[in-house]
């Protein structure tokens, strides 16, 4: 989906709605034990959605003709290596997120307020 699809939700929003989108993404440090919450405003000229943001895939070991990792480079794909569970997360990868919707005639206000998983 385009971001300019995301941002406008096919056309439907009105001037003053807020769509505000939250979550936890992946923390690329070693040693990290929990994910980055994020809140990202979906009428941002910035905002950026993918639809490959919260998929996975898990490679067949036995498949006869294995899927090159390099078809789908955005997900998190999965596999055996050396007989080792082995991962490739990409950088920013949601791991789960929600989008509220605020309509109210208070818009600049509504901005600042919003929050998810408060």
């Amino acid at each position: 989906m385009s971001s300019k699809a995301t941002r406008f939700v096919a056309g439907f929003a009105t001037p003053n709605t807020v769509y505000k989108r939250a979550g936890f993404c992946f923390d690329p440090e070693p040693q990290a034990t929990e994910a980055l919450y994020f809140v990202e405003d979906v009428t941002d000229p910035s905002y950026k959605e993918f639809w490959s943001d919260e998929l996975e895939l898990f490679h067949n070991p036995n498949a006869e003709v294995p899927m090159p990792a390099e078809w789908l480079p955005y997900l998190t794909q999965y596999w055996f290596k050396d007989g080792e569970p082995y991962a490739v997360t990409p950088e920013g990868r949601v791991l789960t997120s929600m989008t509220g919707v605020e309509t109210s005639s208070a818009t600049t206000k509504a901005r600042k307020e919003i929050t998810l998983f408060d």
